[in-house]
């Protein structure tokens, strides 16, 4: 057993003028959760806890996650990783198009189209500022899988599409020099506090830890590596350069009703060392994402390796 695993590219084309922030993974999130329970929500005015649906329903298996029996981790995972366009510009016109990705994970992979009708209806509610004056509102174009083209706006048909399994497998190759590139913000916690400085260390017990709550939740409850033995090698692994810095976003939460800062370490690693029995876990984690608000669309890696 493997977990399911399906990205999603997806392409708008704004119909109105849509005012959007820098980082649009939190404005992204936000409309998707809202568009979701209106597709999938039958009894409205339930809580999902206790909802009698909520074992077949999308919205309570993608959102709603509950604690997870006999595990630290406070939670099950969300199954889908958001991965926003890393341009910065904010302002849309009508006719221009805004692309992003959208991952689904394990039993998420079953809802395709819940998603797509859901991706129309974020459409239709409109993104970022001025929605309620019908700003911010697309036309979903295309969504595709590995080039393919799955949905067209066009002919409004879905096509059959089987996940790919994503699982650990033996690198093939030898590293003694891996250069990481940390694309959207990593947020790592160590004694309640995110850090602003990553070692190689901290990257290898976010990516094991990643894998393990992904596995348990969605793919093979049985994986089992040597945690102890793989962070202590860890330690001894050089670092050879490091141009990250700490990047801070501003997020609007509708729960708070207030504006927020989040943000996390960008830019590059290189180590040293002893690595091949880590490329496995580090190209898991080049799929998946490391750390906190991974369906936020932080915690985007991608690594190049060197013999």
């Amino acid at each position: 057993m493997s977990l399911a695993f399906l990205p999603l590219d997806i392409e708008c084309c704004f119909v109105t003028t849509a005012i959007l922030p820098v980082f649009k993974g939190s404005t992204l999130r936000g409309a998707f959760g809202h568009a979701l329970k209106k597709v999938a929500c039958t009894l409205r005015n339930q809580q999902c806890e206790s909802c009698l649906l909520n074992a077949s329903c999308a919205y309570a298996l993608i959102f709603a996650t509950e604690k997870l029996q006999e595990s630290r981790v406070s939670a099950r995972p969300h199954p889908y990783i958001l991965l926003p366009p890393s341009e910065e510009k904010r302002e849309y016109q009508p006719g221009e198009t805004l692309r992003f990705g959208l991952t689904l994970l394990g039993p998420a992979t079953g809802f395709l189209p819940h998603i797509i009708y859901c991706l129309q209806e974020m459409g239709n509610s409109g993104l970022g500022k001025g929605t309620k004056r019908q700003e911010g509102r697309y036309a979903l174009s295309s969504v595709s899988v590995a080039g393919k083209t799955i949905y067209s706006g066009e002919e409004k048909r879905l096509s059959a599409v089987k996940p790919e399994q994503l699982a650990l497998a033996p690198a093939g190759d030898t590293a003694s020099r891996i250069l990481f590139s940390l694309q959207s913000p990593l947020r790592l916690k160590f004694e309640n506090s995110f850090l602003r400085r990553v070692t190689f260390l901290h990257l290898v017990r976010a990516a094991l830890r990643r894998i393990h709550i992904l596995e348990s939740s969605y793919g093979d409850p049985h994986l089992s590596y040597d945690f102890k033995r793989l962070c202590a090698t860890a330690e001894q692994i050089s670092t050879a350069a490091d141009s990250t810095r700490w990047i801070e976003y501003q997020r609007y939460s509708n729960r708070q009703k207030n504006n927020m800062l989040f943000g996390g370490v960008m830019g590059e690693l290189s180590f040293t060392g002893e690595l091949d029995e880590y490329l496995p876990f580090f190209r898991y984690a080049e799929r998946v994402g490391l750390g906190k608000q991974t369906a936020f669309g932080f915690g985007q890696i991608g690594i190049e390796v060197k013999p």
